[in-house]
């Protein structure tokens, strides 16, 4: 169901979702649509590169020969 509140703000509430613990309505305010500029594409890519980096390491054996 959608409507207007007093504000002439959208609002919509979700068909009802029945979980364990009961019945839940959910009202939807406002959707926000995602946005993907440099910093944040830059961040996210930094840090799947970091836990790539990382899961490597833990498959790599390194072997260290002083002779």
């Amino acid at each position: 169901m959608s409507f207007y509140d007093v504000t002439d703000k959208y609002t919509e509430v979700l068909k009802p979702i029945v979980t364990s613990k009961g019945v839940h309505l959910i009202l939807v305010e406002e959707i926000l649509q995602p946005e993907l500029n440099d910093q944040l594409r830059f961040q996210i890519g930094s840090e799947l590169f970091g836990e790539w980096v990382n899961n490597q390491g833990d498959l790599a054996e390194f072997i260290i020969s002083l002779t």
